[in-house]
C-alpha cells in the first residue's frame, strides 16, 4: 500500500515546477503558428479544401465539409489566430477549446489528407484545454484574467509526456515488419532523392544508409519512452 501511494504521488499529485508545462504552451502554439503560415503559402488550402469537388469523409462525419471558400479560409485565418493566443497565453480557455474543434474539424473534412501527426495534434490541444498552462508567463496571469502560480500538481505535465510516450512506442511497434526492417522502405525511395544535400547528400545514395536509418528509427521509436523522466 505505501508503495502505491508513493507511485500515486509521485506520476500525479507531486507538485513540481510548472515551467514545462509553460515552455510547452509556447512552443506548441508558436509551431502550429508557423505550420498553419506555411501551410497557407503553399497553396494547400486551396487546392486540398477549395478546389475539390468531391471529399472523402470519414465515416460517421459526413456533415463535415468546407461548405465555400470563404468559410475554410475564414477557419484557417482563426486557426492561426488561436494558435498564436495559445503562445501568448491569451484567453487560454478559450482559444485552446477553438483551436482543437477547429482542426479537427478541418483534420475530419478529407481522410485522403489524413497524417498521423494531425491526429496528435488534435490529442494534445485536447489535453492543453484541461491544463493550468496559462497560469505563469501569459497574457492572461499580466491582465490578471487568472492566478498566478508557480507549481502545478504532476500529472499535468506526466499527462503530456504519457502522449508523446504513447505516440513514439506505437510508431515504433508499427515499424516491425518486413518492409521497413528487411526492405528498408520507404526510406531507400526518399533518400535517393536527397543526394544534393550539402556534405550528407552523398551518403544518401547507399543502401545502407537507409538501412542504418530504418533499423535506428525504430529502436529509437520503441525504446525512447523508456527514458522519459516521469517526475
Amino acid at each position: 500500500m505505501m508503495v502505491t501511494n508513493t507511485w500515486i504521488n509521485q506520476l500525479f499529485l507531486k507538485k513540481v515546477s510548472i515551467a514545462p508545462l509553460i515552455v510547452f504552451r509556447i512552443i506548441f502554439g508558436l509551431v502550429m503558428a508557423i505550420s498553419t503560415i506555411r501551410f497557407a503559402l503553399k497553396g494547400w488550402v486551396s487546392e486540398l479544401y477549395v478546389n475539390p469537388k468531391f471529399y472523402f469523409t470519414f465515416k460517421g462525419f459526413d456533415w463535415v465539409d468546407p461548405i465555400n471558400s470563404t468559410f475554410i479560409i475564414s477557419l484557417f485565418i482563426l486557426l492561426l489566430l488561436f494558435s498564436i493566443f495559445i503562445c501568448l497565453g491569451l484567453f487560454y480557455r478559450f482559444s485552446t477549446i477553438s483551436f482543437f474543434l477547429i482542426f479537427t474539424y478541418i483534420e475530419l473534412i478529407d481522410k485522403t489528407n489524413y497524417l498521423n501527426h494531425y491526429y496528435f495534434i488534435s490529442l494534445i490541444s485536447f489535453l492543453l484545454i484541461f491544463l493550468p498552462a496559462n497560469r505563469l508567463f501569459s497574457l492572461d496571469a499580466l491582465f490578471k484574467l487568472c492566478k498566478p502560480i508557480s507549481h502545478v500538481p504532476s500529472w499535468t505535465i506526466n499527462i503530456i509526456k504519457f502522449q508523446i510516450g504513447v505516440v513514439y512506442f506505437f510508431s515504433g511497434l508499427a515499424k516491425l515488419n518486413y518492409y521497413w526492417l528487411i526492405e528498408a522502405q520507404p526510406l531507400t525511395n526518399w533518400l535517393k532523392h536527397q543526394t544534393e544535400l550539402p556534405i550528407i547528400g552523398e551518403l544518401m545514395k547507399y543502401p545502407e544508409t537507409a538501412y542504418l536509418f530504418s533499423w535506428s528509427g525504430a529502436l529509437f521509436d520503441l525504446s525512447i519512452v523508456f527514458f522519459i523522466d516521469f517526475q
